[in-house]
C-alpha cells in the first residue's frame, strides 16, 4: 500500500507514513521585557508514552494540588513560578510560598528525563532580529510575528532532524499553544 503524500512544514514531502509521535510546542519570552523568544517542543511517542505521562501528571496533581482545586486544573509554569493572576490558585503567597511552588516546578521539569523525552528548541534574539529586519515596509506587528515564526521554524527543523535521525517511516503531529498575537495577525494589508 502506498503512503499518502504528506508535506512537511518546509513543503518537502515527508518520507514516513505512520503517525506515532506527537510534539507539544510552547513558547517563552512573549513579554516585551524578555530579550529572546524560545520555542520548545517535546516529542512524545503516541503508542507507548502518552498514557504513562498522563498518569504521572495526574499523580502530580494529587501530590501538589488541593482537592478543591483539581477539577479542570492545568499546569502552567508561568502561574506556578510567579503566582499568577488573582483568580489563580498560586496567587496567595502565604498558601503557596516559593518552596512549595518550586517543588512542583521541580517535579514538572523532571518529566522529560523521567520519560526520556527529546526536547527540541528554537530561539531568536528579539533585539538583534528587530535591528536586522526593521524597515519602513514592515509594521511592528509584522516584525513581532516574524520573530515568533522564526523561533517556531527553528524548533520544527530541530524536530525534523531528530525524527530523521531516530525514527524510520514515522511522521509526527505538532500541537502548538494558541498565541492570540500571532493567530489573529492577517497578512493582508
Amino acid at each position: 500500500m502506498n503512503a499518502p503524500l504528506v508535506l512537511g512544514a518546509s513543503g518537502v514531502p515527508l518520507e514516513g507514513f505512520r503517525l506515532v509521535r506527537v510534539v507539544y510546542l510552547d513558547e517563552s519570552g512573549q513579554s516585551s521585557r524578555e530579550p529572546r523568544i524560545v520555542q520548545a517542543g517535546v516529542i512524545v511517542h503516541g503508542d507507548s508514552q502518552i498514557v504513562p505521562i498522563e498518569a504521572h501528571l495526574e499523580e502530580l496533581v494529587v501530590k501538589h494540588i488541593p482537592p478543591e482545586s483539581r477539577d479542570g486544573f492545568v499546569f502552567h509554569a508561568t502561574d506556578i513560578y510567579g503566582g499568577g493572576p488573582k483568580d489563580c490558585i498560586f496567587h496567595d503567597k502565604k498558601e503557596w510560598p516559593e518552596e512549595r511552588r518550586w517543588a512542583l516546578l521541580d517535579d514538572l521539569v523532571a518529566i522529560p528525563a523521567k520519560f526520556q523525552l527529546p526536547v527540541c528548541l528554537g530561539q531568536v534574539d528579539k533585539v538583534e532580529f528587530r535591528a536586522q529586519n526593521s524597515t519602513k515596509s514592515n509594521s511592528k506587528q509584522e516584525v513581532e510575528v516574524a520573530i515568533h515564526a522564526m523561533a517556531i521554524i527553528q524548533c520544527e527543523i530541530s524536530v525534523e532532524l531528530w525524527m530523521r535521525h531516530n525514527t524510520e517511516n514515522e511522521i509526527t503531529h505538532l500541537i502548538a499553544e494558541n498565541n492570540n498575537d500571532v493567530s489573529t495577525y492577517s497578512v493582508e494589508k
